[in-house]
């Protein structure tokens, strides 16, 4: 069977949730569904699973044939296999998982990071991953922060809220200890692991959770109405999807339910007027939003990355709206994220604010940086035209070959341009060896570490080259050119192109004569000035460096009338 999905990029976007509502939503032998099913606290359980689903499936629908896919997975020999590493998988994340929460545990009660409530008008829990401890390299000032919410939190801290931050280590097989005795060196007893808030109780009611599904999806397996949900024009698709299931039945729903139990505890022992989260789809960012409603605090959720109208976290269907856990109101980077969530999707107006992206604030006071200075540090001629290019992770969202063929092709048409100096970024999630071997091939370009100072680098540029990056909106803050490579066949997530604001290269041969039109077309120039300024406005709203006050702003908000409310 071929599919068309290449040609028509937003098919097995829509084929997937087609697909994947009829798996969660269809009833098995009559009775019940999976949504119903994963029943626990008065929400689903199933939300955990289902972007993991979702990519599995939809990297599936890119794929030519149907058939052979499976001709070679279904032999008895590979399935034994299969069973086996599934089992160990989850052996060796079950002992990671509690090896972690013990240690961190005993981290947290050594260092003693309880502390009893100090008295003052409100407390913020706010949960973040250890991978969000980055270094913050501005204005030539390198400082660890939490890159996510380091800036909402700073402003919590100036207006005397009491904060409670708490971290969440999703690395495995790390512990995070040493990102947390950075952020006690750096910042006090204001961060704690979550695993201090673990007791005899958290673990009781988290283990037979989880015995409790783990027996159902026992039986579940042995349904054969199950194994119908997977039929797909006559073809059994479930070998695609039970690897996710295994993996989600062990490991992570217990860590899942876990994180709930944790959190809930963090709840009852802080006192907790609010709970701000980052990642309302993470693993971690569902718990919060699960335990919350579970325990009658409010929720926000600070935007912190692009939305598309392809985002499977985001995008839900009127049915799916009212089973998911919903954080009670969504701090949105701009209008466009807005009429995204409520017009596209649907999520009530009122739950969706417009308070521009806190992380952006520092990118209104840039006139420290020199480009200069940044040349003659990079042994830069100040006289040649800088391309700036920011890559991409590959993980779920983004496959390997599509940054093999975004870098191949830009290495392979630019690099014989005459007075330009090609500068890549990598992502602070990518490996930078990736880049190296083309250096070691021979191929002209400077390779900045990861670490290096990303808004200097785009400060000092003539031109951005990007493939779908938020480096994008931050090179139109500082009002410079951005190119779009797109060869994938898909439509673009980011709407630079469709809304004008940067020019879009679909075809290997329009790359050179793009970045040229950039550089030197005056007419081209204009008019992506002129449209770089709606779309900023569009998508990180007012560049004032207020975004962090005005979610303090909505935080004060939400608590006061919650209070209103239970008076």
């Amino acid at each position: 069977m071929k599919n068309n999905s290449k040609q028509n990029g937003n098919c097995s976007h829509e084929e997937a949730v087609k697909w994947l509502q009829g798996i969660a939503y269809r009833k098995i032998n009559g009775n019940t569904n999976l949504i119903e099913l994963l029943a626990y606290e008065g929400t689903s359980l199933w939300w955990y699973l289902d972007l993991p689903l979702y990519y599995s499936l939809k990297n599936f629908l890119r794929q030519d044939k149907l058939e052979s896919t499976f001709s070679e997975q279904q032999s008895a020999f590979y399935s034994r296999l299969e069973a086996s590493r599934l089992l160990l998988i989850n052996f060796i994340g079950i002992f990671y998982l509690f090896t972690k929460t013990f240690v961190r545990f005993i981290y947290g009660i050594l260092t003693n990071l309880i502390t009893k409530n100090d008295h003052k008008k409100y407390t913020i829990l706010i949960p973040s991953y250890s991978s969000s401890w980055r270094e913050s390299n501005i204005l030539g000032k390198s400082k660890k922060k939490d890159e996510m919410v380091g800036d909402i939190i700073k402003e919590l801290l100036s207006r005397d809220f009491r904060v409670v931050a708490c971290d969440i280590c999703g690395d495995f097989p790390r512990l995070g200890i040493k990102q947390l005795v950075e952020k006690n060196i750096s910042e006090g007893k204001l961060w704690r692991p979550l695993d201090t808030y673990l007791t005899i109780t958290v673990l009781q009611k988290t283990f037979f959770s989880w015995m409790y599904y783990r027996k159902n999806w026992n039986n579940i397996k042995r349904n054969p109405e199950f194994y119908k949900l997977f039929l797909y024009k006559d073809v059994d698709t479930y070998p695609i999807f039970k690897n996710v299931f295994e993996k989600f039945f062990g490991y992570n729903l217990l860590n899942a339910l876990l994180q709930i139990e944790l959190i809930k505890h963090a709840i009852d022992n802080e006192n907790a007027d609010l709970i701000l989260t980052n990642c309302d789809h993470c693993t971690f960012g569902r718990s919060t939003v699960i335990a919350g409603k579970e325990r009658g605090v409010p929720t926000l959720s600070s935007q912190m990355a692009s939305i598309t109208p392809y985002s499977r976290e985001y995008m839900y269907t009127k049915n799916e709206i009212n089973t998911i856990p919903m954080p009670d109101t969504i701090a949105v980077t701009g209008q466009y994220y807005q009429n995204l969530l409520t017009k596209k999707s649907f999520y009530h107006a009122k739950k969706v604010v417009v308070t521009g992206q806190p992380r952006y604030d520092p990118l209104n006071k840039l006139e420290g940086y020199s480009k200069k200075e940044f040349c003659d540090k990079n042994n830069i001629s100040y006289y040649k035209k800088i391309i700036l290019v920011t890559t991409f992770p590959v993980g779920l969202e983004q496959l390997s070959y599509n940054r093999a063929i975004f870098v191949s092709t830009l290495l392979k048409n630019i690099t014989n341009l005459s007075s330009v100096e090609i500068i890549i970024k990598p992502h602070p999630r990518e490996d930078g060896n990736y880049y190296s071997r083309f250096l070691r091939r021979g191929v002209s370009f400077r390779l900045l570490s990861k670490r290096d100072d990303t808004y200097e680098a785009l400060y000092a540029c003539d031109v951005l080259i990007t493939f779908s990056s938020t480096t994008g909106l931050e090179a139109m803050i500082m009002d410079k050119p951005v190119v779009v490579i797109n060869l994938t066949g898909e439509p673009e997530g980011i709407p630079y192109v469709k809304s004008g604001a940067a020019i879009g290269v679909h075809k290997e041969e329009d790359l050179v004569p793009a970045i040229k039109g950039t550089l030197y077309n005056k007419e081209v120039r204009k008019k992506l000035a002129e449209a770089r300024k709606k779309f900023v406005y569009e998508h990180a709203y007012i560049q004032d460096g207020q975004a962090s006050k005005r979610v303090a702003d909505l935080i004060m908000q939400i608590i006061e009338g919650t209070r209103r409310s239970r008076s």
